[in-house]
């Protein structure tokens, strides 16, 4: 029945911030360390605390999350053409990142570039760091500066954070070598269905990589390859902070940190090698935790 699809799918809005933002105010007020937390999932992010109050912060992030989801509904029902009850089921389990449809095949039953594009754009979205996202939209809709250095500060914030471009190099990467193994190995004659190809690309390449789990289209099908890489991408996550599930990037990031700094001390056995994200230094035990 609807109610129970709709009930599913509210359960893992719910679920999205909510597991964020209950794990730091239940640590906050048992041991004191609920901003530990959040250092431990962010580090690097160059961004302070947004508020001297756990249950403030809190309510930042929920009214961010509310509003990516409206926002979401608003663009499947009135862009996309589909009825309310789809766009709300869908928008919740986008922006949750948890993936589940009201329908059978999931995103790819409507057959549309204009709903895949909308649900790509907000399941990428979903991938970045809430905080991040808070700063750029709080930034862009103050009224201090003219639009233009708003723009141009909002910007800079985007491009200063080391793991959301570490995030979207690897979606990049993933989506460069699925499309480049499907070209090869597939007789695709005509530019729509490139530009079809490379559509279903990007979407599961995004779908996979934050977990999500949309399909539009039977990716195991897909040489052997392609379905490896999404594979790999599965276990990666988006970046701290976000509902996605998986590793985290920040984490393949430290790995890949620690591993160059361990070549590196192979050969220079003396050398002191600290390990940073973008302009900050890393503190050892936050590293261990991280």
């Amino acid at each position: 029945p609807k109610s129970l699809l709709l009930w599913r799918s509210q359960t893992q809005w719910l679920g999205g911030m909510g597991i964020i933002v209950l794990a730091t105010i239940i640590f906050s007020r048992l041991f004191g360390g609920g901003i530990q937390v959040l250092q431990a999932e962010m580090p690097g992010t160059g961004l302070t605390r947004l508020k001297p109050q756990m249950a403030q912060t809190a309510r930042l992030l929920w009214s961010l999350y509310f509003v990516l989801t409206v926002t979401e509904i608003a663009l499947l029902r009135f862009l996309g053409d589909i009825p309310l009850y789809d766009a709300i089921c869908n928008s919740f389990s986008t922006v949750s990142t948890g993936g589940f449809s009201p329908k059978v095949d999931s995103i790819g039953s409507y057959n549309s570039a204009t709903i895949d594009s909308i649900v790509m754009f907000f399941m990428l979205i979903s991938g970045v760091n809430f905080v991040l996202l808070y700063y750029v939209s709080t930034t862009l809709i103050s009224n201090e500066n003219p639009i233009p250095s708003r723009i141009r500060k909002s910007f800079n914030i985007f491009r200063s954070n080391e793991e959301l471009k570490f995030y979207l190099l690897l979606l990049a990467t993933c989506s460069f070598l699925i499309f480049a193994n499907r070209i090869s190995r597939d007789s695709i004659g005509s530019v729509s269905n490139y530009s079809e190809n490379l559509r279903h690309t990007i979407f599961q390449s995004i779908s996979l990589l934050t977990g999500t789990g949309f399909t539009t289209t039977d990716y195991m099908l897909w040489p052997k390859l392609s379905v490896f890489v999404l594979l790999l991408a599965m276990f990666m996550g988006g970046c701290a902070g976000s509902t996605t599930g998986g590793i985290k990037m920040v984490r393949i990031m430290l790995l890949l940190k620690a591993l160059k700094r361990e070549l590196i001390l192979v050969i220079h056995p003396r050398a002191i090698i600290k390990l940073r994200i973008g302009d900050k230094v890393l503190d050892e035990d936050l590293f261990r935790n991280v």
